[in-house]
Formats: C-alpha cells, sequence, structure tokens
C-alpha cells in the first residue's frame, strides 16, 4: 500500500479520484512531489479563510482557479453556494 501511495506521485494514473466539494465533479487530485494546484492558484486570505470555513476537502482546479478570479474581478469575496 505504501508503495501505491508512493507511486501515485509519479504516475497520476494511480490515484483514486476525488469528488469536488464545490461542483460534484471527480477529479484526480494534481498533487505531486514539485506541490499541487491549491499552491499554484492564488486566493486573497479573505476567500481562503471562507473557504476553509465551508469545505473540508479538495476542490477541483476549475473552482479554485474560479474562487480566485471572482474575488480579483470583483475586490471581494464571493462563494458559490453548492
Amino acid at each position: 500500500m505504501v508503495l501505491r501511495r508512493l507511486a501515485s506521485f509519479f504516475i497520476p494514473s494511480l490515484r483514486k479520484p476525488m469528488t469536488c466539494q464545490s461542483c460534484g465533479e471527480n477529479f484526480i487530485c494534481g498533487a505531486g512531489l514539485t506541490g499541487c494546484w491549491c499552491m499554484e492558484v492564488k486566493l486573497d486570505t479573505p476567500t481562503r479563510a471562507k473557504m476553509r470555513q465551508q469545505f473540508n476537502d479538495c476542490l477541483c482546479r476549475q473552482c479554485l482557479e474560479g474562487f480566485a478570479k471572482n474575488s480579483a474581478v470583483s475586490g471581494e469575496t464571493v462563494l458559490e453556494e453548492s
């Protein structure tokens, strides 16, 4: 089991699909040795804080980028209700 988990960092197809808590779509986590899209997508502090209150697991890249874009465009934190 440990070997499979380690191998999944190098071979994304070995990862189990996750369900995005925001949109409900299945996705494969982008985490790897160099990081994850969670670290690449820039979110302001208020948006990040509200997301931590609303979600307790991973979100797909599309949803993260959407929250970042909405926050940057409007200048305020906007979270869609699931």
